[in-house]
């Protein structure tokens, strides 16, 4: 099987994208799949959706689709931008080396250097090109490992549940003006299809989650489980011409960038799988973020749901001390970007401050977790108070279509023991 992977060709003003790149060389190729893999959201130096491109196909060499890569990323993305970083890896390869894959995983999770992309494809032979600083070969290497370790079954969980893209392309003379796409026709396809098809439309915000706002070559891109379902949809669409579409095998909506961790192993640049009981109030601040403090074994993260993930935020101001919580999200300034988050054990109670049974004065706190005495008679206990109605319900919670992140896992697509409330369209 020959293999080309392609990353960082998407231009600074937005006229470019690596998808569009792939769409290309598959276009020139009798047999081709196409992958999309996107890799870590955390690093510095990342394009828009941080992800890279990969075509195999076993009816030509690794020789003839490095050739392809490199004419067409010279032609457009090199030209496009002159200051862009593109790199090209091309290899004939049918075995998944157990550095490779390990490298592929890290790139999903972590920042990775250039040096640690080299040493990944040592045994893989590959032919590489590289413009500017040659960057973009470290997100390649990551889409060769993954194409190697789908199509060679490797065990690792994050080569697992894979969905499907298929992107729209615009005709030339259209980029950069305004998109004409109208998913009022394909409602009733989207509602039937769901959760097949998931995160086309953001009904919390009345938009189409499935059209950017960039001015890059993407007319349309509809994420699913089921390629047959995706077409229904896509042929249902009314829109401007298409100048083609391609379907692409891709690691989105599998939160594969997430890792398990307690709080006091969270690191910064990266996402995490977390538990904690909410420490205090959740607290409002300027610019409309919300954050939440939650603990565990004496080590406090603050959690923050941003303005963008709208409604999402209601969740968080829902919570209370003592809650149990489990936080999924990127972890950067000592605080964990909020994605979703499963409410496991509501607290019924909360302390309260209590008038005084014998004098009827208000009483005080009698130091950290020793109850509250009062002034004038001396009158101690521990008083608490009921919380009869609270306002969200234990299950799992998510930002709205609008806001999520590429890799991040629609409620739609998890399965889990507690109840999901997802967002359907």
């Amino acid at each position: 099987m020959a293999i080309v992977a392609v990353d960082d060709t998407d231009s600074r003003s937005g006229g470019m994208c690596t998808t569009w790149i792939g769409s290309e060389i598959a276009d020139r190729l009798p047999d081709p799949t196409a992958y999309l893999v996107r890799l870590c959201p955390a690093v510095e130096h990342k394009t828009r959706g941080n992800g890279a491109v990969a075509v195999a196909d076993d009816t030509v060499t690794a020789d003839a689709l490095a050739s392809i890569a490199r004419d067409l990323v010279t032609a457009h993305a090199v030209l496009e931008d002159p200051e862009t970083n593109p790199g090209v890896v091309a290899v004939e390869s049918s075995s998944a080396p157990t550095e490779v894959i390990d490298f592929g995983r890290s790139a999903v999770h972590r920042e990775v250097t250039r040096e640690e992309a080299t040493t990944a494809r040592a045994p893989l032979d590959a032919r590489t090109h590289a413009w500017g600083n040659g960057r973009g070969l470290i997100g390649a290497t990551a889409a060769v490992a993954a194409v190697l370790g789908r199509a060679t079954g490797h065990p690792s969980r994050w080569l697992r549940s894979w969905s499907y893209e298929t992107i729209a392309y615009r005709e030339h003379p259209r980029w950069g003006t305004e998109r004409t796409v109208s998913v009022e026709p394909a409602k009733p396809i989207i509602a039937r299809r769901w959760p097949a098809v998931w995160d086309t439309i953001d009904p919390t915000a009345g938009v189409c989650a499935c059209v950017p706002n960039s001015p890059c070559p993407v007319l349309f891109g509809i994420r699913g489980d089921d390629p047959d379902d995706i077409a229904a949809v896509v042929a249902a669409i009314d829109s401007e011409p298409i100048a083609r579409h391609t379907t692409f095998h891709t690691n989105q909506g599998t939160d594969g960038h997430l890792r398990p961790a307690t709080i006091a192993a969270l690191t910064a640049g990266r996402s995490f799988r977390t538990a904690g009981t909410v420490g205090a109030e959740p607290r409002d601040h300027r610019g409309g973020r919300v954050t939440v403090p939650i603990v565990a074994e004496g080590v406090t993260v603050e959690c923050v749901a941003f303005a963008p993930t709208g409604p999402f935020r209601h969740i968080v101001r829902g919570l209370r001390p003592g809650d149990r919580i489990i936080a999924c999200g990127e972890v950067e300034d000592g605080s964990l970007k909020l994605e979703k988050l499963a409410l496991t054990n509501r607290s019924l109670t909360v302390d309260a401050t209590p008038r005084c049974p014998g004098c009827n004065r208000t009483m005080e706190s009698a130091g950290r977790d020793q109850g509250f005495r009062c002034r004038s008679c001396g009158t101690t206990g521990r008083y608490r108070r009921r919380v009869p109605d609270r306002s969200i319900a234990i299950g799992w919670y998510e930002v709205p279509p609008g806001a999520r992140r590429h890799l991040a896992a629609p409620l739609a697509r998890v399965q889990t023991d507690l109840p999901a409330f997802a967002y359907r369209g």
